[in-house]
């Protein structure tokens, strides 16, 4: 669907935009066109706009919506950088832990690692994390010298280095977890 446009130009009670952005275009995204959606519904209390998007970053389509108001987000990172409980109805409920993948069978550790060396910390983070996890790019920081030793280090940081780092904690601390 363009925007603006519906076929053949009637009005509906669910508009899906699927994945209106890739990471390529983001300096040439202009969200502006998308204030008119909403005349697409055929009652705007009570029809539903639905983003499905990959990522959450700071000048995307889906941090200009929640911007306007009346937008609720909702996050699914790969990774869980915090235990969860997730509830489906009538009666379902699943126990993310801490680390673990969102969905084993779709992206395991090494793929996730993979992609984030691929794509570097920042588009990994925003791509994967939903921006929840930012890595540090200076200031001080926990790490281990050659020895494995724990010292502090100060300075710029990679920010891919750093985000493999601190999710080969979090790696860790699931696998650990989920043995026992």
């Amino acid at each position: 669907m363009k925007v603006g446009y519906a076929l053949p130009h009637r009005k509906s009670d669910l508009v899906i935009i699927d994945n209106p952005q890739s990471l390529h275009s983001l300096v040439r995204f202009k969200p502006e066109p998308f204030l008119e959606i909403g005349r697409t519904l055929k009652n705007s209390k009570t029809g539903l706009i639905v983003l499905a998007t990959r990522r959450l970053a700071e000048n995307d389509l889906s941090r200009f919506l929640t911007r306007l108001g009346n937008w609720q987000t909702f996050s699914f990172p790969a990774i869980a950088l915090q235990a969860r409980d997730w509830k489906f109805p009538p009666d379902g409920l699943y126990k993310q832990m801490l680390g673990e993948p969102l969905h084993e069978c779709l992206e395991d550790w090494e793929e996730l690692e993979k992609r984030l060396i691929e794509l570097g910390g920042d588009a990994f983070s925003y791509q994967y994390l939903q921006g929840q996890y930012v890595p540090q790019k200076h200031g001080h920081r926990e790490g281990t010298d050659e020895n494995g030793n724990p010292v502090t280090l100060v300075g710029s940081f990679d920010p891919t280095t750093v985000a493999f780092e601190d999710l080969s904690r979090l790696k860790c601390e699931y696998l650990a977890n989920s043995a026992q």
